[in-house]
């Protein structure tokens, strides 16, 4: 974006302006954006639409595992992937998918980064991106080498109003930010003026129950502090202890019968966490021997007894979170939030998002277009390959040519799949940009299947 070049120059002192800029447009790759009810039903069409290598991206870990088992089950190779996997589990994944004995893997935004698979042929979203910067990014894995290749976002209404809260939610007024730290300082006992440099073992989830706050409300105001640089918060705060149940129920229960004590703790955990048998889950060892009675020693023992027992798989945090001090505690009125300054980041956050919104819901601009002339670039020309432009150039063809020549496609896919070339030969009573734009809708719209140059039918 313009202002961002401009502030990188100013922050490296250019005496003259010193540019070197490549276009943002990727012409091998077709945008496509689906409003839809159904975005599963959506998923497999296009999945099986798009044949190669492909990314699914999706914003919850659990979803990874339950997207990529849905797939499995519609016959579709599939893995997954996010930050919460054991590191080997995480490397084993991403060579199966680097190597093509795994055709679909879906993630989190951890994935992606230092990946340069040139053969990727379809990226899909099946969340909001906060940003078109984020979209892009991740968009841009696909088509590396140059071929014909896809980038896929399904979204829905539910998705702009849940975007649009989560966002409010990261985003707590500097009133609440200054509470939470006058807050912590009492909670840690500091007094004002000390603890420069001072390293405290801190639980969110036990001090939001001490205040009566919300853990998140709680947890981005930290946030907020940390980007300030007034605490940080060491690298356990963001990778808790997990836990992932493998019996099965009556396994468990015949297991809870014969050990009272780990009857307990299974309780509580059913009780305090869902997706325990879905998918690993954050735990807090010290929450569950509070409500528990046990204390946190014995309930480390007993999930690493039940593990041992093949009852659950249990991945122990390698050290407790930690929230260091960076200056010495002050007044919270000292805290320089400016109200002008925080305003303008959030209104930024959401200026990012809502232009990310206008993106989607956009069904009149070329969305190569838009997304190009949001980092800055002037006079694009329309990409001629987005839904967008497909659906303006179908809508050229009258109806009774769009009829023929989608009748003829699927009459020439009959018996054995074709190439692109050959099919517009075959086709030569009709212009070939027509033929073109017909095969490219019948692909979106899962009708027939495209692999490489080849197209089959669906």
């Amino acid at each position: 974006m313009p202002r961002v070049v401009e502030d990188i120059q100013s922050k490296l002192e250019f005496q003259d302006k010193n540019v070197f800029s490549k276009s943002f447009v990727r012409n091998n790759l077709a945008y496509v954006v689906s409003r839809e009810d159904d975005k599963i039903k959506k998923l497999l069409r296009v999945c099986n639409g798009v044949k190669g290598s492909g990314i699914i991206y999706v914003r919850n870990r659990r979803l990874t595992r339950e997207i990529a088992e849905l797939l499995s089950h519609h016959g579709i190779s599939a893995g997954y992937y996010h930050a919460g996997l054991e590191p080997g589990i995480r490397l084993s994944r991403q060579h199966d998918w680097m190597n093509g004995i795994t055709r679909i893997i879906v993630a989190t935004n951890a994935f992606g980064m230092g990946i340069d698979k040139p053969d990727v042929r379809l990226v899909v979203h099946l969340d909001l991106p906060d940003t078109l910067e984020a979209y892009y990014q991740e968009a841009g894995r696909v088509g590396r080498d140059g071929k014909k290749s896809y980038a896929v976002l399904l979204f829905n209404e539910h998705d702009i109003v849940n975007s649009r809260h989560h966002l409010e939610l990261a985003w707590p007024d500097p009133d609440t930010v200054r509470q939470v730290y006058q807050a912590l300082g009492n909670y840690l006992q500091l007094p004002i003026g000390a603890g420069k440099d001072v390293s405290f073992d801190f639980e969110v989830e036990k001090f939001s129950s001490n205040y009566k706050m919300k853990p998140v409300t709680v947890f981005n105001a930290l946030k907020i502090l940390e980007r300030d640089g007034y605490i940080t918060l060491n690298d356990a705060w963001d990778d808790p202890s997990r836990i992932f149940i493998v019996c099965s129920k009556d396994e468990m229960y015949r297991y809870q019968v014969e050990n009272s004590e780990a009857d307990k703790i299974l309780r509580i955990i059913l009780r305090s966490y869902s997706g325990v048998f879905t998918d690993f889950t954050r735990i807090n060892e010290n929450e569950i021997a509070r409500r528990s009675g046990i204390d946190s020693p014995k309930v480390n023992e007993l999930l690493t007894r039940m593990q041992k027992h093949e009852i659950l798989e249990y991945l122990p945090r390698k050290n407790s979170p930690q929230l260091i001090f960076n200056t010495e505690r002050l007044d919270a009125g000292d805290i320089a939030l400016s109200k002008t300054f925080y305003a303008q980041r959030k209104k930024e956050a959401f200026s990012k998002l809502e232009s990310t919104i206008r993106y989607a819901t956009s069904e009149l601009e070329c969305r190569s277009s838009l997304l190009v002339s949001y980092f800055g670039e002037k006079k694009v020309e329309n990409c001629g390959v987005c839904d967008v432009c497909l659906r303006k150039k179908r809508k050229d063809l009258d109806e009774k040519k769009s009829s023929e020549i989608e009748q003829l496609i699927v009459k020439i896919l009959e018996y054995k799949p074709v190439s692109v070339s050959e099919i517009v030969q075959q086709m030569n009573q009709f212009r070939e940009k027509d033929v073109l734009v017909i095969l490219r809708w019948m692909v979106e719209e899962g009708r027939i299947q495209e692999e490489g140059e080849i197209i089959k039918s669906g």
